[in-house]
Protein backbone atom coordinates (compact mmCIF):
# COMPACT_ATOMS: atom_id res chain seq x y z
CA UNK A 1 0.00 0.00 0.00
CA UNK A 2 1.39 3.38 -0.99
CA UNK A 3 1.51 6.52 1.14
CA UNK A 4 -1.09 8.03 -1.18
CA UNK A 5 -3.48 5.22 -0.24
CA UNK A 6 -2.71 4.97 3.48
CA UNK A 7 -1.99 8.56 4.48
CA UNK A 8 -4.32 11.28 5.73
CA UNK A 9 -5.66 13.68 3.10
CA UNK A 10 -7.38 16.93 3.99
CA UNK A 11 -7.17 20.70 4.22
CA UNK A 12 -5.62 22.94 6.85
CA UNK A 13 -5.89 26.70 7.20
CA UNK A 14 -2.41 28.24 7.14
CA UNK A 15 -2.75 31.99 7.39
CA UNK A 16 -5.25 32.98 4.70
CA UNK A 17 -4.72 29.81 2.65
CA UNK A 18 -6.81 26.66 2.94
CA UNK A 19 -3.89 24.37 2.17
CA UNK A 20 -4.39 20.83 0.85
CA UNK A 21 -2.29 18.54 3.04
CA UNK A 22 -1.16 14.94 3.17
CA UNK A 23 -0.29 13.47 6.57
CA UNK A 24 2.15 10.69 7.43
CA UNK A 25 2.13 8.76 10.73
CA UNK A 26 4.85 8.66 13.33
CA UNK A 27 7.43 6.09 12.29
CA UNK A 28 6.93 6.55 8.55
CA UNK A 29 10.22 5.91 6.74
CA UNK A 30 11.46 8.02 3.83
CA UNK A 31 14.36 7.30 1.48
CA UNK A 32 17.19 9.43 0.15
CA UNK A 33 20.07 8.90 -2.28
CA UNK A 34 22.99 11.33 -2.24
CA UNK A 35 26.67 11.89 -3.03
CA UNK A 36 27.94 14.99 -1.18
CA UNK A 37 29.38 14.53 2.33
CA UNK A 38 26.63 15.05 4.93
CA UNK A 39 24.01 15.42 2.18
CA UNK A 40 22.03 12.66 3.86
CA UNK A 41 21.00 15.33 6.37
CA UNK A 42 22.16 18.76 5.14
CA UNK A 43 20.37 20.47 2.21
CA UNK A 44 22.35 21.83 -0.71
CA UNK A 45 24.06 25.21 -0.13
CA UNK A 46 22.30 28.28 -1.61
CA UNK A 47 24.37 28.34 -4.80
CA UNK A 48 23.16 24.84 -5.69
CA UNK A 49 19.48 25.12 -4.74
CA UNK A 50 18.01 24.43 -8.16
CA UNK A 51 15.66 21.57 -7.32
CA UNK A 52 11.94 21.50 -8.10
CA UNK A 53 10.84 23.04 -4.78
CA UNK A 54 13.97 24.93 -3.79
CA UNK A 55 13.60 28.71 -3.33
CA UNK A 56 13.30 30.75 -6.55
CA UNK A 57 15.94 33.10 -7.91
CA UNK A 58 16.55 36.01 -5.56
CA UNK A 59 15.52 33.96 -2.50
CA UNK A 60 18.09 31.15 -2.44
CA UNK A 61 19.10 32.00 1.15
CA UNK A 62 15.52 31.72 2.43
CA UNK A 63 15.55 27.97 3.12
CA UNK A 64 16.99 24.63 2.10
CA UNK A 65 15.12 21.45 1.25
CA UNK A 66 15.89 17.87 2.23
CA UNK A 67 14.45 15.81 -0.63
CA UNK A 68 13.10 12.41 0.48
CA UNK A 69 11.13 9.77 -1.39
CA UNK A 70 8.46 7.20 -0.73
CA UNK A 71 10.59 4.37 -2.13
CA UNK A 72 14.20 3.77 -3.06
CA UNK A 73 13.01 3.34 -6.65
CA UNK A 74 11.41 6.78 -6.54
CA UNK A 75 14.66 8.33 -5.31
CA UNK A 76 16.55 6.49 -8.05
CA UNK A 77 14.30 7.95 -10.75
CA UNK A 78 14.68 11.42 -9.23
CA UNK A 79 18.48 11.10 -9.23
CA UNK A 80 18.54 9.87 -12.82
CA UNK A 81 19.83 6.46 -11.78
CA UNK A 82 16.75 4.77 -13.18
CA UNK A 83 15.33 6.07 -16.44
CA UNK A 84 12.73 4.98 -18.95
CA UNK A 85 14.46 4.35 -22.29
CA UNK A 86 13.58 2.93 -25.70
CA UNK A 87 15.48 0.02 -27.16
CA UNK A 88 16.30 -0.48 -30.83
CA UNK A 89 12.77 -1.77 -31.43
CA UNK A 90 11.27 1.28 -29.68
CA UNK A 91 10.10 -0.77 -26.71
CA UNK A 92 10.23 1.13 -23.44
CA UNK A 93 12.17 -0.30 -20.53
CA UNK A 94 13.55 0.80 -17.19
CA UNK A 95 17.32 1.12 -17.38
CA UNK A 96 20.00 1.66 -14.78
CA UNK A 97 22.33 4.59 -15.46
CA UNK A 98 25.88 3.92 -14.34
CA UNK A 99 28.60 6.43 -13.53
CA UNK A 100 31.48 7.23 -15.83
CA UNK A 101 34.77 9.05 -15.27
CA UNK A 102 35.02 12.77 -15.92
CA UNK A 103 36.47 12.97 -19.45
CA UNK A 104 38.73 15.89 -18.48
CA UNK A 105 40.18 14.53 -15.22
CA UNK A 106 39.47 10.82 -15.39
CA UNK A 107 37.99 11.02 -11.88
CA UNK A 108 34.85 9.15 -10.93
CA UNK A 109 31.98 11.02 -9.25
CA UNK A 110 31.58 10.68 -5.51
CA UNK A 111 30.12 7.29 -4.56
CA UNK A 112 26.36 7.12 -4.32
CA UNK A 113 24.99 6.52 -0.82
CA UNK A 114 21.57 5.72 0.57
CA UNK A 115 19.81 6.48 3.84
CA UNK A 116 16.34 6.06 5.34
CA UNK A 117 15.03 8.64 7.82
CA UNK A 118 12.07 8.12 10.17
CA UNK A 119 9.40 10.61 11.25
CA UNK A 120 9.53 11.33 14.99
CA UNK A 121 5.81 12.15 15.05
CA UNK A 122 2.82 12.42 12.75
CA UNK A 123 3.48 15.28 10.32
CA UNK A 124 1.71 17.07 7.50
CA UNK A 125 3.00 18.08 4.07
CA UNK A 126 1.36 20.62 1.77
CA UNK A 127 0.19 18.72 -1.32
CA UNK A 128 1.47 20.50 -4.42
CA UNK A 129 -0.48 18.19 -6.73
CA UNK A 130 -3.85 19.45 -5.53
CA UNK A 131 -5.67 21.61 -8.13
CA UNK A 132 -6.38 24.34 -5.56
CA UNK A 133 -2.74 24.90 -4.58
CA UNK A 134 -1.99 27.83 -6.91
CA UNK A 135 -5.23 29.61 -6.05
CA UNK A 136 -4.78 29.20 -2.31
CA UNK A 137 -1.22 30.52 -2.31
CA UNK A 138 -1.77 33.35 -4.76
CA UNK A 139 0.22 32.13 -7.76
CA UNK A 140 -1.00 32.27 -11.35
CA UNK A 141 -0.99 28.75 -12.79
CA UNK A 142 -1.19 30.15 -16.34
CA UNK A 143 1.63 32.66 -15.92
CA UNK A 144 4.10 32.44 -18.85
CA UNK A 145 7.06 31.24 -16.78
CA UNK A 146 9.08 28.05 -16.60
CA UNK A 147 7.33 25.21 -14.77
CA UNK A 148 10.12 25.00 -12.19
CA UNK A 149 9.64 28.70 -11.44
CA UNK A 150 5.99 28.04 -10.60
CA UNK A 151 6.85 25.18 -8.26
CA UNK A 152 9.61 27.16 -6.59
CA UNK A 153 7.35 30.19 -6.16
CA UNK A 154 4.69 28.04 -4.48
CA UNK A 155 7.32 26.48 -2.21
CA UNK A 156 8.45 29.96 -1.14
CA UNK A 157 4.84 31.00 -0.41
CA UNK A 158 4.26 27.87 1.67
CA UNK A 159 7.49 28.48 3.61
CA UNK A 160 6.58 32.12 4.31
CA UNK A 161 3.16 31.14 5.65
CA UNK A 162 4.59 28.37 7.84
CA UNK A 163 7.16 30.71 9.36
CA UNK A 164 4.33 33.04 10.37
CA UNK A 165 1.65 30.56 11.42
CA UNK A 166 3.27 27.25 12.45
CA UNK A 167 2.56 27.84 16.14
CA UNK A 168 -1.16 28.17 15.38
CA UNK A 169 -1.46 24.77 13.68
CA UNK A 170 -2.82 21.69 15.43
CA UNK A 171 -0.15 19.49 13.82
CA UNK A 172 3.30 20.27 12.42
CA UNK A 173 3.51 21.02 8.70
CA UNK A 174 7.14 20.34 7.80
CA UNK A 175 7.35 20.49 4.02
CA UNK A 176 5.70 19.82 0.68
CA UNK A 177 4.88 16.67 -1.26
CA UNK A 178 4.34 15.90 -4.94
CA UNK A 179 4.13 12.86 -7.18
CA UNK A 180 7.29 11.94 -9.03
CA UNK A 181 7.29 13.62 -12.44
CA UNK A 182 9.56 11.05 -14.10
CA UNK A 183 8.07 8.63 -16.59
CA UNK A 184 8.02 5.16 -15.08
CA UNK A 185 8.00 6.29 -11.46
CA UNK A 186 4.76 6.28 -9.45
CA UNK A 187 6.07 7.17 -5.97
CA UNK A 188 5.80 10.46 -4.10
CA UNK A 189 8.49 12.89 -3.02
CA UNK A 190 8.51 14.57 0.38
CA UNK A 191 10.68 17.69 0.74
CA UNK A 192 11.33 18.88 4.30
CA UNK A 193 12.13 22.53 5.03
CA UNK A 194 15.51 22.84 6.76
CA UNK A 195 13.95 24.45 9.86
CA UNK A 196 12.13 21.18 10.64
CA UNK A 197 14.72 18.51 9.82
CA UNK A 198 16.17 18.13 13.33
CA UNK A 199 12.84 18.28 15.15
CA UNK A 200 10.84 16.04 12.81
CA UNK A 201 13.17 13.26 11.69
CA UNK A 202 15.25 10.54 13.28
CA UNK A 203 18.46 10.45 11.27
CA UNK A 204 19.14 7.10 9.63
CA UNK A 205 22.48 5.40 9.10
CA UNK A 206 23.92 6.16 5.68
CA UNK A 207 25.54 3.34 3.72
CA UNK A 208 27.00 2.73 0.29
CA UNK A 209 24.38 2.26 -2.41
CA UNK A 210 24.56 -1.08 -4.19
CA UNK A 211 22.06 -0.87 -7.05
CA UNK A 212 21.81 -4.62 -7.56
CA UNK A 213 21.24 -5.28 -3.88
CA UNK A 214 19.08 -2.27 -3.03
CA UNK A 215 16.71 -2.50 -5.97
CA UNK A 216 16.56 -6.30 -5.94
CA UNK A 217 15.82 -6.28 -2.21
CA UNK A 218 12.76 -4.14 -2.74
CA UNK A 219 11.80 -5.86 -5.95
CA UNK A 220 9.20 -8.04 -4.24
CA UNK A 221 7.25 -4.94 -3.24
CA UNK A 222 8.02 -2.96 -6.38
CA UNK A 223 5.51 -4.57 -8.72
CA UNK A 224 2.85 -1.93 -8.09
CA UNK A 225 5.31 0.97 -7.92
CA UNK A 226 6.69 1.10 -11.43
CA UNK A 227 4.20 1.49 -14.26
CA UNK A 228 5.73 1.32 -17.69
CA UNK A 229 3.76 3.08 -20.43
CA UNK A 230 4.19 1.28 -23.74
CA UNK A 231 2.39 2.54 -26.85
CA UNK A 232 -0.26 4.23 -24.73
CA UNK A 233 -0.95 1.18 -22.57
CA UNK A 234 -0.03 1.01 -18.89
CA UNK A 235 1.67 -2.19 -17.81
CA UNK A 236 2.97 -3.24 -14.43
CA UNK A 237 6.78 -3.24 -14.20
CA UNK A 238 9.17 -4.39 -11.54
CA UNK A 239 12.78 -3.62 -10.70
CA UNK A 240 14.27 -7.02 -10.01
CA UNK A 241 17.92 -7.94 -10.49
CA UNK A 242 19.37 -5.10 -12.51
CA UNK A 243 22.17 -5.23 -15.04
CA UNK A 244 25.10 -3.59 -13.31
CA UNK A 245 28.85 -3.86 -13.86
CA UNK A 246 28.33 -6.42 -16.61
CA UNK A 247 26.07 -8.78 -14.65
CA UNK A 248 22.98 -10.09 -16.38
CA UNK A 249 19.41 -9.20 -15.52
CA UNK A 250 16.18 -11.12 -15.07
CA UNK A 251 14.18 -8.25 -16.55
CA UNK A 252 14.63 -5.28 -18.87
CA UNK A 253 16.90 -3.07 -16.82
CA UNK A 254 19.86 -2.11 -18.97
CA UNK A 255 23.26 -0.57 -18.50
CA UNK A 256 24.10 2.97 -19.63
CA UNK A 257 26.67 5.58 -18.69
CA UNK A 258 25.73 8.96 -17.31
CA UNK A 259 27.03 12.01 -19.18
CA UNK A 260 29.32 14.54 -17.44
CA UNK A 261 26.67 17.23 -17.97
CA UNK A 262 24.09 15.06 -16.24
CA UNK A 263 26.47 14.34 -13.37
CA UNK A 264 27.08 18.07 -12.86
CA UNK A 265 23.34 18.84 -12.80
CA UNK A 266 22.79 15.89 -10.46
CA UNK A 267 25.36 17.24 -7.97
CA UNK A 268 23.88 20.73 -8.15
CA UNK A 269 20.31 19.53 -7.67
CA UNK A 270 21.13 17.39 -4.66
Amino acid sequence: MTFSESSLHGSLKIGQAMAPVLGLPSGAQLHRLFRRPDADWVPAPPAYREGRVDPPKGHKEAFGMLYLAEYTETAAFEMGILRMMRDSQRREQVELQLDQPDPATGEMPLPLQTVMHTLREACLFVDLDHPSIFREFGEDLKAPVDQYQKWQAISLRVHEQLMQHQAELFAPVIGVTYASQHRGSTGRNFAVFDAYIETSLWRGQARAFDAERELSFEGQQAEARLKVSIYGKTLQGMVGKVTVYGKSSSNRVGQHLRSPEHMDSLWRAR
